[in-house]
């Protein structure tokens, strides 16, 4: 019997002078090394967007559009300019009405179209919600 425990703890301290003498990768060949890629958005930039997108159709001969958002809680207003027939308030909080509307205009200033400034609230619910404004 001292013979087989002999036998068995020789074997043991064998294998561990083996086993520390393999690397890591030599004793879990089979193990999946986690990796993190870089997200790149490709395509439509509002799956990604982080506030509410407002959008708007284009008008003719404009020079830029200016944006407005009421916040209907404590009746703030903030005001964007774009060039761009969206443009993605990230200011925007969740579960606040927002009163919103647009004004195209061309490059002297003038006011060429606008959307109705009292029929567009909408709710913020999540990031990337959207709402299309018409335009009047």
């Amino acid at each position: 019997m001292k013979k087989i425990a002999s036998l068995t703890l020789l074997s043991a301290l064998s294998l561990m002078s083996i086993a520390g003498a393999a690397s890591a990768e030599q004793l879990t060949p089979n193990v999946i090394s986690p990796s993190v890629a870089a997200y790149e958005p490709i395509g439509n930039p509002e799956l990604v967007a982080t506030g509410l997108v407002i959008k708007f159709n284009t008008v003719s001969g404009v020079h830029h559009y200016t944006v407005s958002i009421l916040n209907t809680d404590d009746n703030t207003k903030q005001t964007f300019d774009t060039t761009s027939n969206s443009y993605t308030f990230t200011g925007a909080t969740i579960n606040t009405e927002y009163k919103l509307w647009v004004g195209a205009y061309d490059k002297s200033g003038k006011l060429l179209k606008q959307t109705d400034p009292n029929s567009n609230y909408v709710t913020y619910k999540f990031a990337g919600q959207s709402v299309s404004l018409a335009w009047k």
